[in-house]
C-alpha cells in the first residue's frame, strides 16, 4: 500500500495537475495498481478479493485510502483557480491576466467564502462574507429596496466616524415591522472593520485555517457512500501492517476461506482445518470455532471482562469498545481482535499447507507473545518482560479481585514458556476428595499448589492440618526465647521465597501497616476536589446515599487551626455530586482574614451510628485540600545585622558562640560540626554530611540484575568516601561569617590515589557553604553535581547525628504516619510531635523507614526543650525528614526486626556510620570516610545517638511489583545538579519552631 500511494499514484501527480488527462490514461494507471496490490512485483494474476471502487474509499469509510486518478486530476486543477484568485501580486498571474484578460466577478461556490481587507473585491449583498450564507438570501425584505444591489463592502462603509461605521443605503424609509430586520441585520456585521491596507481574499471553509487544500476538495468531489468501518481497531498504529490488512479482508469476508474457493470454482471439501467439524468460513474460523474460542477466552481473562461474541467479524470488530481501563491498556484492548485473527490464521494454514497438527499450547503461547511484542511500543514503562506484561495487564481498574487471581494463575504457569514443576489446581466449587485425589495423582513427579477460593465447613478445615502450608509469615522460638516473626528460610526451607509473602499491607497478626492509610484514601467513596472556586463533592458509591454521614470542615493556616464547624449538605444520592462555591462556605472568612502563608481545607465524612463492621464516628473519609495563595507571603525579619558573629579559631576548630546561649564548632580541615551547644546541652556530635544512601526496600532489590540496588552498588553509591578537597572561612569578623566546603564523592578505596597524584573518578562532588549568624542560626546552601553516568539516585541530602536525649521531634508537614515521595495522598500537612521511638517503623525485615514527606519545618528537643530547629529556606521546596536510633547501615545489615541494635546496646563493636578523617601527609586534603562498616575492638562501649535525614529528593519506594525496578518515572532521582537550603538554629522552651519558621534572616 505504501509503494501505491507514494509511488504509483505519485508518478503521474505533475502532469495532472498541470493537464487533464484522457480517461483511458487514468483506468490504465489504477489497472497497474490494482495488479501490483494483489499480484506483487511481478503483476501476477492473482484474484482481486475487493472491488478497486470499495479500497478507493477513505478507510474511515471502509477502504484502502487510495485515490482515484480521474478525482484527483479535477483536484489538482481547482488549485490553480484557488490560486489565481488569491495570489493577485504573483508574476504568472498577472502574465495570464495581461494575455487573456479577466472579468468581473468569478466562480463561486458555497464552500467558499471570503475574508474582507478593504472590502474592493467583495460584494456586500451577494457574496458570502459575514455568516454561513449572503446578506440577500438572508434578509430578502432589505435586499429588495436596497440602493444598490451590487454595491461593494467598502461603499458601505462610512469612514468619516473616526475608525468607520456601516452605512448601509436604501431607497425608502423603513417601515415598523422592517426595523428588527435592520437591527438584526446591523447585529451580524456590527463586530466586523475593514482594514484599507489589506487586500479582500478567498476562504476555503473546508479547512480550519481557510487556505485551499486539494485533499479536501478531493473528499468532497468523492461523495461516495461506504460503511462505517472501527478504524481504530483494524488500522491500529500498534499492529503491524500485514496484520492490519487482514483484519480489513476478513470486515469485508474476503479471506480465501474453503467456501470462498468453493464460490471461485475449486471442488474442495469444506471441512474447518481446527475443528474438524463445521464448514470452514472466516466467521466461523476466526469467531465461532471451539478452538479460536479458546483465545477469546483467554484475552477476556487477561483484561478481567466478561463478553458476549457476536456471531460475525464484521460484528465483532464494529462492536468492539474499550472499557474503564486506561487510555495504554485500551490501545492494547484494541490491538486484540487483530492478533488472534492473525494467530489463529496462520496456524489454520500451517495445518493446511505443512500438515501440522494443531496445537493448543502454540496457539495461546504465539497469541500472549505477540500481543506482548505489539504493546512495547504502548506500555513504554522501560523493558517489559512477558510477565511483566501479565502483571501491567492485572493492574486494569476493571479487573476484580477473583479475576486478578486468575491472572496471577495465569501469569504462574505462562503458557509452558517457564518450565516449572509443579500444578496449580484452583476450582471454585468441587469437592474436598477431589482435590486430594488430584494431589495424590500427581504428588509423585511435582508438588501440586491448591488454592482456595472459597472454604467453609470445619470437616474440610479440620482435613487440611495434614497437608503442609506455608503461604503466611509464622511464629518461631528465637535464640532469646521469645517468639519473633519468621520467614522463607528460616526453617532451614531451601528454596524459598524469603520475605514474599510478608509483603502485604498488614503484619501477620493483622497489624496495620502505614500502607493502609494510603489504601483507605484511594478506596474511599467520598471524593472532594476544588478547581475553579469551586468545592465538588462526589458519592461514589452505587448503592448507599449520604444520609447516614456527618461532614466536618476544618481550616488550618501554617499548621495553625483557624476555625472549624460542621458542614450542612443535603442527601447526596449515589453517583452524584454537590458542589459548594468557596466563597459561599463557611471557612472562607477565616481564610481572607488569615496573613498564614499556606492555608489547607479538610472535609471529613463521618458515620452517624454504628455498623456490623465499625463503631459510630469512623472516619469514611478524610480530604485535604490546598487552597489559592492570596498574596506573597512577607515573613517577619530579624535585624540582626548590627550584631557580630562571637568566634574564634583554636588549632583546627572555629568556634562562634553566644555566651551561655549556644556553641557550635567547625573542624577547621574538614568542614565538618563537631559539636553545638544549647544552654550547655549538647545536641549535635557529628555533622553535617552529603547523603545519597538508604536502606533499600524489597522493591529496591526487585528485577535482580536488572534492580535498583544491583545498579546502585554497581556505581559505588553503597560505599561511598567523601574528601573534603577544600575548606576555607572568610575573615572571623565578619557578619555574617562563610565557611566553603567542597566534598568530593569517590568510591571507597580508591581516596588514597589523590596522594600518588592519580585521578580517581568522582561520582559526586558536593558543595556546601554555612553562613553563621550572630543569632546562631546557620544557612547552608548545597549544591550537588554527580556524575552524568550515574543510576537514578536513592536520595539526594544530608545527615547528622543528635545526642539521644534529643527524642522529641516536632515537624510541620505531611503526617502523622510515615509517608514517601509516592505514598502521601493519605497523610495531610498539619505539626505533628512524635518521639524518635514511636516514628520507627518495626518491619519484620529492616528496611528504610519513619520518613515523613513534604516538611516545611522541624525542631528536635530534649524534655528541657533545648535542641535544634531546621526548615528549608529560600526557595527550597518541602523535604523529606527521617529520624531514628537505627543508622541506615544497620537497617541494611539487620535480616530481621528482633536483630537491630541500637549505639547504646553495642558492646566490643564500632558504630556501623561512623566517619574516619584522613590527613594526607602530602597535600593539604582531608579524607571524609563515611561508612567505615562493621569493626571490633576491645572494650568498647558506645552511646546511642540518633540519625538525622534531611533530603531535598527522595526516590519512590514503587510497588507495582515485588520483581522489577518500576518506580514511576516521575518519582525518580536522575543523575542532575541539584541546589538546596537548610536553615538551622538553636532552640530552646522558650521559643517554637512556628516562630522561628515565621521569621527571616537579613544580612
Amino acid at each position: 500500500m505504501t509503494l501505491i500511494r507514494s509511488t504509483l499514484s505519485s508518478m503521474a501527480i505533475y502532469l495532472m495537475s498541470l493537464l487533464r488527462i484522457p480517461r483511458a490514461v487514468s483506468l490504465r494507471l489504477e489497472k497497474i495498481q490494482r495488479d501490483f496490490l494483489w499480484g506483487g512485483g511481478a503483476l501476477e494474476k492473482k484474484p482481486h478479493l475487493v472491488k478497486w471502487d470499495t479500497m478507493c474509499l477513505d478507510k474511515s469509510k471502509g477502504g484502502l485510502g487510495v485515490r482515484r486518478l480521474s478525482i484527483l486530476n479535477r483536484a489538482l486543477l481547482c488549485k490553480w483557480n484557488w490560486r489565481f484568485a488569491n495570489e493577485r501580486d504573483n508574476l504568472w498571474r498577472r502574465v495570464i491576466s495581461r494575455k487573456f484578460g479577466e472579468e468581473e466577478g468569478g466562480w463561486y461556490s458555497k464552500r467558499v467564502g471570503f475574508s474582507v481587507g478593504n472590502g474592493r473585491r467583495v460584494k456586500f449583498w451577494k457574496d458570502n462574507w459575514c455568516g454561513n450564507s449572503t446578506l440577500c438570501n438572508s434578509f430578502p425584505s432589505l435586499y429588495a429596496f436596497a440602493s444598490n444591489k451590487e454595491a461593494w463592502i467598502e461603499e458601505m462603509w462610512d469612514h468619516s466616524g473616526g475608525e468607520g461605521v456601516w452605512s448601509p443605503r436604501f431607497s425608502r424609509p423603513f417601515n415598523d415591522w422592517e426595523v428588527d430586520e435592520v437591527e438584526r441585520l446591523l447585529v451580524i456585521i456590527r463586530g466586523r472593520r475593514l482594514n484599507p491596507l489589506a487586500e479582500d481574499c478567498l476562504l476555503w471553509k473546508e479547512t480550519k485555517d481557510g487556505i485551499f487544500s486539494v485533499k479536501s476538495l478531493y473528499s468532497i468531489l468523492d461523495s461516495r457512500r461506504g460503511v462505517q468501518l472501527p478504524i481504530n481497531i483494524i488500522w491500529n498504529p500498534c499492529v503491524p501492517t500485514k496484520v492490519c490488512f487482514f483484519a480489513w479482508e476478513a470486515f469485508w469476508g474476503k479471506v480465501l476461506t474453503l467456501d470462498q474457493l468453493k464460490k471461485r470454482g475449486r471442488c474442495l471439501a469444506n471441512r474447518c482445518f481446527l475443528c474438524y467439524k463445521e464448514e470452514e468460513s472466516i466467521d466461523h474460523i476466526l469467531i465461532q470455532c471451539s478452538k479460536a474460542r479458546v483465545l477469546w477466552e483467554l484475552l477476556f481473562a487477561l483484561f478481567g471482562v466478561s463478553w458476549v461474541l457476536p456471531y460475525s467479524v464484521r460484528d465483532t470488530l464494529s462492536g468492539w469498545s474499550g472499557f474503564n481501563m486506561g487510555k495504554k491498556r485500551r490501545k492494547v484492548w484494541m490491538a486484540a481482535p487483530s492478533c488472534i485473527f492473525w494467530v489463529v490464521w496462520k496456524e489454520r494454514n500451517r495445518i493446511a499447507f505443512d500438515n501440522e497438527e494443531l496445537s493448543t499450547n502454540r496457539l495461546k503461547n504465539s497469541f500472549v507473545c505477540n500481543l506482548w511484542v505489539w504493546s512495547k511500543s504502548v506500555v513504554n514503562e522501560g523493558p517489559l518482560s512477558l510477565l511483566g506484561f501479565f502483571d501491567w495487564l492485572g493492574a486494569s481498574p476493571c479487573n476484580s479481585s477473583f479475576l486478578k487471581l486468575s491472572l496471577y494463575l495465569i501469569r504462574a504457569s505462562a503458557f509452558s514458556l517457564i518450565k516449572v514443576r509443579f500444578n496449580l489446581f484452583m476450582k471454585l466449587f468441587v469437592y474436598f476428595d477431589q482435590i486430594v485425589l488430584e494431589i495424590c495423582r500427581e504428588r509423585a513427579n511435582v508438588t501440586t499448589f491448591v488454592i482456595f477460593l472459597k472454604l467453609s465447613h470445619n470437616d474440610v478445615t479440620r482435613r487440611l492440618k495434614n497437608f503442609a502450608l506455608s503461604i503466611q509469615g509464622l511464629l518461631k522460638v528465637g535464640a532469646d526465647g521469645a517468639k519473633h516473626w519468621a520467614y522463607g528460610g528460616d526453617f532451614g526451607d531451601i528454596p524459598n521465597d524469603l520475605n514474599f509473602c510478608l509483603n502485604g499491607i498488614t503484619w501477620p497478626d493483622r497489624t496495620l501497616h502505614p500502607a493502609v492509610h494510603e489504601v483507605k484514601y484511594v478506596y474511599q467513596p467520598i471524593k472532594i476536589s476544588l478547581s475553579e472556586s469551586t468545592l465538588k463533592i462526589t458519592n461514589t458509591h452505587f448503592y448507599e446515599t449520604t444520609k447516614a454521614m456527618e461532614f466536618s470542615w476544618t481550616v488550618c493556616g501554617d499548621g495553625c487551626k483557624l476555625g472549624s464547624g460542621t458542614l450542612s449538605l443535603p442527601i447526596i444520592e449515589p453517583q452524584s455530586s454537590y458542589s459548594i462555591e468557596f466563597e459561599s462556605g463557611p471557612w472562607y472568612s477565616l481564610w481572607a482574614s488569615s496573613s498564614a502563608e499556606e492555608h489547607f481545607l479538610t472535609i471529613t465524612a463521618k458515620l452517624l451510628q454504628p455498623t456490623r463492621w465499625v463503631e459510630a464516628g469512623h472516619v469514611i473519609s478524610s480530604t485535604q485540600i490546598l487552597l489559592p495563595a492570596k498574596r506573597e507571603f512577607v515573613p517577619h525579619v530579624i535585624k540582626n545585622k548590627d550584631a557580630p558573629v562571637p568566634g574564634e579559631i583554636l588549632g583546627n576548630t572555629i568556634r562562634f558562640y553566644q555566651q551561655n546561649v549556644w556553641e557550635i564548632q567547625f573542624n577547621a580541615q574538614t568542614g565538618t560540626i563537631e559539636s553545638w551547644k544549647v544552654g550547655g546541652v549538647t545536641v549535635m556530635n557529628k555533622g553535617i554530611f552529603p547523603c545519597f544512601w538508604r536502606a533499600p526496600t524489597d522493591n529496591d532489590n526487585g528485577g535482580g540484575a536488572k534492580s535498583y540496588v544491583s545498579k546502585w552498588k554497581a556505581a559505588h553509591l553503597d560505599n561511598l568516601s567523601f574528601i573534603t578537597e577544600s575548606c576555607s572561612v572568610q575573615n572571623i569578623t565578619d557578619h555574617p561569617v562563610k565557611l566553603a566546603v567542597v566534598y568530593l564523592g569517590i568510591p571507597k578505596g580508591e581516596e588514597n590515589s589523590l596522594s600518588r597524584s592519580e585521578n580517581p573518578k568522582v561520582l559526586l562532588k558536593v558543595d556546601i557553604t554555612y553562613t553563621v549568624y550572630g543569632s546562631g542560626d546557620i544557612i547552608m546552601e548545597c549544591n550537588v553535581h554527580p556524575c552524568s553516568d550515574l543510576p537514578p539516585l536513592p536520595r539526594v541530602g544530608v545527615e547528622f547525628q543528635l545526642e539521644k536525649t534529643i527524642d522529641q521531634i516536632k515537624w510541620y508537614g505531611k503526617g502523622p504516619f510515615e509517608c514517601y515521595p509516592d505514598r502521601k495522598a493519605a497523610a495531610h500537612v498539619g505539626v505533628y510531635e512524635q518521639n524518635v521511638g514511636d516514628m520507627h517503623v518495626p518491619y519484620i525485615v529492616p528496611v528504610e523507614c519513619s520518613g515523613r514527606a513534604d516538611v516545611r519545618w522541624v525542631t528536635f528537643q530534649n524534655k528541657d526543650g533545648f535542641g535544634i530547629y531546621a526548615s528549608v529556606y529560600g526557595s527550597s521546596p518541602p523535604m523529606q525528614m527521617n529520624a531514628s536510633y537505627y543508622s541506615t547501615a544497620e537497617l541494611e545489615r539487620a535480616t530481621h526486626k528482633e536483630e537491630l541494635i541500637k549505639g547504646d546496646d553495642i558492646e566490643d563493636i564500632l558504630p556501623l556510620i561512623d566517619v574516619e578523617f584522613i590527613i594526607n601527609p602530602y597535600a593539604a586534603t582531608v579524607y571524609l570516610l563515611c561508612p567505615t562498616g562493621l569493626q571490633t575492638t576491645q572494650s568498647t562501649h558506645l552511646e546511642c545517638h540518633t540519625e538525622v535525614h534531611l533530603d531535598h529528593k527522595h526516590m519512590g519506594l514503587g510497588g507495582d511489583d515485588s520483581w522489577s525496578p518500576c518506580v514511576h518515572e516521575k518519582y525518580l532521582i536522575p543523575a542532575v545538579p541539584y541546589s538546596f537550603s537548610i536553615r538551622l538554629s538553636p532552640i530552646t522552651a522558650a521559643i517554637t519552631g512556628y516562630d522561628i519558621y515565621k521569621s527571616q534572616l537579613q544580612n
